[in-house]
């Protein structure tokens, strides 16, 4: 148990610290910075919290086939779970990247935070396509990683993957 748990830890922990590192970065340039990767981070959720929802409803099937070694129907569940999570991926960022006036206006008024916002939703939005083959992708892991090694790092790397950006931001803001 504690070699699934503590990389899925791990990883919730590191997302957690990242958006720390993030708000306290934005804090040093001004609040409409904040206020902008505040409301980027809320636009990618809406891509990323229904990939969640669906990665977790396919892990258990994927789970029971592993359990029952019924590797060729594990196989076509997989199959299917990654195109219809791709789909799902591409479809909710386009539909994010298309209508990011609207959604972006509903949290924001002010123009320079609205503009921050646009900027780091554009950065945050460029890999949130692969949302939902990540998730489905786990149980495929866990499968091919004797005691769960191989968790671990892609747990610590999804987890870093909000730091990278913080550190583009402040690149980019200098």
């Amino acid at each position: 148990m504690l070699a699934i748990g503590i990389p899925a830890s791990l990883g919730s922990l590191l997302m957690s610290i990242s958006q720390i590192i993030v708000n306290a970065q934005m804090a040093n340039y001004d609040d409409m910075a904040l206020a902008g990767i505040g409301v980027a981070m809320k636009v990618t959720m809406m891509t990323g919290m229904i990939c969640i929802g669906f990665g977790q409803g396919v892990q258990p099937l994927l789970g029971y086939c592993v359990g029952a070694g019924l590797w060729e129907r594990f196989q076509k569940i997989m199959r299917f779970s990654l195109g219809v999570a791709l789909g799902l991926s591409v479809v909710m960022t386009g539909l994010c990247y298309l209508f990011h006036e609207q959604i972006v206006g509903v949290f924001l008024t002010e123009a320079a935070a609205f503009d921050y916002a646009v900027q780091f939703k554009n950065i945050l939005l460029s890999t949130s396509f692969l949302f939902g083959v990540f998730l489905c992708c786990a149980m495929r892991f866990k499968r091919w990683a004797p005691r769960f090694r191989l968790l671990l790092p892609i747990s610590a790397g999804r987890g870093l993957s909000i730091f990278r950006l913080c550190l583009y931001c402040r690149r980019l803001m200098a």
